[in-house]
């Protein structure tokens, strides 16, 4: 049950507490919304036990995102409850290091039918991939706001990595030269539907050389701050260099190698099976996450800061799919080297 409830403002005296839910971002199952404290013809507040209006600077910090109700994807009470039971339990050691530190905390929050015109709106208006409406019994999941941002003290700069297979699928043939995740994509960059100078294969995320990696997080670095910070190109270096050297040598790393280890553990015999159809659920869940990596400068001096994301728990109504892909990959001699010859040996970390 949510203990914070979002609604319409209705009052005049509640205008001081109110915000503006803003479009920001979608990704295949949800939409984000930010928290502007903002003129808006949709005013909203959050409101907590005994009606008591949050005050709008509680949510600088943070965004909702609310699930489309497609298909194949659940819905935020069970995200919520899956977070809590299924997903955290992953990370807490109860020993040192403990990696809960590095999870997007998630709040659930009650959406007020009055504030759905608002959202529906919004997405008319600015989303070029979904036109909703939105879920009439969908509730929001309030978490940190990991954008790229600038102000007089503060420089933050964020860049999204996925993880992917951080260890061979136990199915993949013998004689094999790629690794799960370059197979798909030199797959997929067969198809025309892949970008090669975009792409890195995952092994280097646990087993990097600097200059493998460092190059690829500038890039990333150059496309986060594009449009949102301007930076000198010797501070991009710098800031590819140190995120570069955290996941090298730091806290990066040993999250890496946990998650690496979780998803062994999780899914010792590949999705072909046999299986424990709960933990590969789980490990597919950590193979479909997602790494930000944030960079903050500030009167404190500098440090990179992990969280882990789209850390939803995966339907069984998927493993079908991935059986019917495992199956495509290996008959197509993908992890074989099929394809264009470079993906076998100069990108895929595998055989070397």
């Amino acid at each position: 049950m949510a203990s914070i409830r979002c609604r319409l403002a209705r009052l005049p005296e509640e205008s001081p507490n109110a915000v503006a839910l803003v479009y920001l971002a979608e990704g295949a199952a949800n939409i984000v919304f930010s928290i502007q404290k903002s003129q808006t013809q949709h005013p909203v507040v959050f409101e907590g036990p005994r009606r008591i209006l949050y005050h709008p600077t509680v949510f600088n910090a943070f965004v909702m995102r609310i699930s489309k109700g497609l298909d194949k994807t659940l819905d935020g009470r069970q995200v919520y409850h899956d977070f809590e039971h299924e997903i955290q339990p992953l990370f807490d050691t109860r020993s040192t290091p403990n990696f809960l530190e590095h999870l997007l905390s998630l709040w659930m929050v009650a959406l007020d039918p009055s504030v759905h015109s608002g959202l529906n709106e919004e997405i008319e208006t600015r989303s070029s991939r979904y036109k909703g409406p939105i879920p009439t019994d969908s509730v929001g999941l309030i978490m940190e706001n990991m954008s790229t941002s600038q102000s007089q003290h503060t420089l933050s700069v964020t860049i999204e990595l996925k993880p992917k297979w951080l260890a061979q699928s136990p199915n993949a043939p013998p004689g094999s030269v790629r690794c799960r995740t370059c197979a798909l994509q030199a797959s997929k960059e067969h198809k025309g539907i892949s970008k090669k100078d975009a792409y890195i294969c995952p092994l280097n995320l646990i087993d990097a050389e600097a200059n493998v990696l460092e190059p690829f997080i500038l890039l990333n670095v150059q496309e986060a701050t594009r449009g949102q910070v301007e930076l000198q190109a010797a501070k991009e270096q710098a800031i590819a260099h140190t995120m570069a050297h955290y996941l090298e040598h730091g806290k990066g790393y040993l999250l890496m190698q946990h998650i690496r280890t979780k998803q062994c553990e999780l899914d010792p015999h590949g999705v072909l099976g046999p299986y424990n159809p709960h933990d590969l659920r789980l490990a597919m869940t950590l193979r479909d996450c997602s790494l930000f990596l944030r960079y903050v400068e500030n009167e404190h001096g500098t440090e990179v800061q992990a969280r882990l994301g789209d850390l939803d728990f995966k339907s069984a109504e998927k493993m079908d799919d991935w059986a019917k892909k495992e199956e495509q990959l290996i008959a197509g001699g993908w992890y074989k080297g099929h394809g264009n010859p470079a993906w076998a040996y100069g990108t895929c970390r595998y055989m070397e």
